[in-house]
């Protein structure tokens, strides 16, 4: 039943989050390692089954998100050292606020880095002092694993991540070694709580109940965030009803990939571009863009497979350039228009390469 419970739970990580579920795995070999010798286990079959469950789970789902991953390797390619320099965190970067913890909204944070934000609060660092001192089998794993965690956070900046990059295959795709930052809270979070069931085995009896209130405030106040909710659109532009998914969309202004992601649920078609997982690297369609909406833009979005075009005057940087731009749109002969809408107070139009 524990490795049933233990692959299943990988597992569930693993679909939630490839990047997360790979670097739990990571983490949890020297955990049970540290554990076993710890707790002096025996090899056993009792022992073995349970290990054989939880890899026999982990492999079965892992292999639903993993075969795929693996098929687009080609097209995708690897992070080289450098991609993943930028977002290798440092160790100053553990005592870099994130801009929605309230409590530390007085700290100053011109110098943060995205994703590299990651101090954990002074709650769980402090609790975690309790956890530790009792040198337990358990507290002392946490405590190693969470180290290794904080050194593979660092990435080039570390000492052991370049083994993982050269070693297991999926660090080779990942971009950010600072979200091992998680599972050093993760570590965090747990000692809190040996620490805390160590310091209240200690109150007595009538104190406990009032103790355990305290201490629970005193986190929530902590690690309290100010969460600002931003509008979003509420519907999008009337010219994707003409879309269906065997297209293939060059979505225009660039630098809004977000937005047209959001718009692609309305319709499904493929997109020229990408974000985030994977940003296709074209210099020359990039270098080409820059002249949008000239004749050799057209000819590089069309060469590379484009069926479609839309521009969307609400991205546009001044109303000016949207006027200049939809009449070399409407005059190119490789463009015939198929639909033009107004939305956000703007011209949206959607064009058909010839």
């Amino acid at each position: 039943y524990a490795g049933v419970a233990l692959g299943a739970a990988v597992a569930a990580q693993w679909l939630a989050s490839m990047y997360i579920g790979t670097m739990l795995i990571t983490i949890l070999v020297p955990l049970a390692v540290i554990l076993l010798i710890g707790w002096r286990v025996r090899p056993s079959w009792e022992l073995a089954r349970a290990i054989t469950a939880a890899i026999a789970i982990t492999v079965s789902v892992c292999l639903l998100t993993g075969i795929p991953f693996m098929k687009s390797r080609h097209a995708r390619g690897d992070r080289t050292r450098q991609d993943i320099v930028k977002w290798s965190a440092l160790p100053e970067d553990y005592i870099a606020t994130h801009r929605r913890m309230a409590t530390y909204a007085w700290h100053p944070r011109g110098q943060n880095h995205p994703e590299r934000e990651l101090f954990p609060g002074t709650a769980p660092l402090a609790f975690a002092v309790g956890g530790v001192l009792s040198l337990e089998a358990v507290p002392v794993a946490l405590a190693l694993s969470g180290a290794l965690a904080f050194d593979w956070s660092l990435g080039t900046n570390g000492l052991l991540y370049e083994t993982l990059y050269d070693w297991i295959l999926p660090y080779r795709g990942m971009r950010v070694p600072a979200r091992f930052s998680v599972l050093v809270g993760s570590s965090l979070i747990l000692l809190s709580c040996l620490g805390v069931a160590s310091l209240l085995r200690r109150c007595p009896g009538r104190f406990q109940t009032g103790l355990a209130f305290f201490l629970a405030v005193v986190a929530l106040w902590d690690l309290r965030l100010s969460t600002t909710l931003v509008n979003y659109w509420p519907t999008a532009p009337g010219i994707y009803r003409h879309v269906s998914p065997h297209m293939v969309l060059a979505e225009l202004p660039v630098g809004h990939e977000i937005d047209y992601m959001y718009f692609s649920t309305q319709h499904w078609a493929t997109l020229i571009g990408g974000y985030s997982g994977f940003i296709p690297a074209d210099p020359e369609l990039t270098r080409t863009l820059a002249d949008f909406p000239s004749r050799s833009a057209m000819a590089s979005l069309r060469d590379r497979g484009a069926t479609h075009i839309t521009y969307n005057c609400s991205f546009e940087r001044s109303e000016s350039r949207c006027r200049y731009t939809l009449q070399q749109l409407d005059t190119d002969p490789l463009l015939s228009q198929v639909s033009g809408v107004r939305w956000n107070g703007a011209d949206v139009r959607l064009y058909q390469f010839r």
